[in-house]
């Protein structure tokens, strides 16, 4: 029998994954299946936000895009710009515009990776430096509102790649020079000089997170183990 999406994650690029959340809890904050026991704080989540239906078994949301997110006071990469990936499954969303899905900010610093999520059926892969300079902002996809989807992106420290649906979507990106210094993460949302917001109001489900750049071969195994 083949892997479910699960075993998938867990077995690609063991030792570099830092946090896995299945996001399929019943109530409460979202717990770590990686091993390194980075449970995310549940913020301002309520009964209805958890359990609903997703196509790798229950998902969170869509939450309000107001107020509700979920979030570490640590990065877990480590507060220097590294080689990693990001992946999540989501429910496309197309109403509002520019809501981070995962991030990596700062408590009182601009530093910030994070993927979002913009209308026109686009992701927005968008870094900004400890500068306040936007060194990345890359926007990619045709997207469907509320058709499921995967989407990572991954950068080995020169070279980054947005993947949808387990395939490349256009060009590498070669982000601009310039130090990123982080310490928090967060789901539904980022952390920008401290402050929470761009709060993402989709169901999402699956998110992982490593310190490597996964392969085109790893991402597109990991996509083709979602049950859609």
């Amino acid at each position: 029998m083949a892997d479910t999406i699960s075993e998938k994650i867990l077995a690609t690029q063991a030792a570099s994954l830092k946090g896995y959340w299945k996001c399929d809890e019943a109530s409460g904050n979202l717990a770590d299946s990686s091993g390194n026991s980075n449970t995310l704080t549940a913020n301002a989540l309520d009964a209805g936000d958890y359990r609903t239906d997703g196509p790798g078994g229950y998902a969170v949301g869509p939450l309000d895009g107001v107020a509700e997110y979920a979030n570490r006071t640590d990065s877990v990469i480590g507060t220097s710009l590294t080689a990693h990936t990001f992946f999540v499954v989501f429910k496309y969303n197309s109403t509002t515009t520019n809501l981070a899905m995962v991030s990596l900010g700062h408590s009182t610093g601009n530093g910030m990776l994070s993927l979002r999520k913009m209308t026109g059926g686009l992701l927005r892969w968008y870094w900004i430096n400890d500068a306040n300079t936007t060194i990345v902002q890359e926007d990619r996809g045709a997207l469907t509102n509320g058709a499921w989807y995967t989407a990572a992106v991954t950068w080995d420290g020169v070279t980054g790649k947005i993947y949808i649906d387990g395939v490349q979507s256009g060009a590498d990106v070669t982000p601009a020079a310039g130090t990123v210094t982080i310490d928090r993460t967060t789901l539904w949302g980022r952390v920008y000089a401290g402050t929470p917001g761009l709060f993402s109001n989709q169901a999402q489900q699956h998110h992982a997170i490593w310190t490597t750049a996964l392969t085109a071969t790893e991402i597109l195994d990991i996509h083709n183990a979602l049950r859609y």
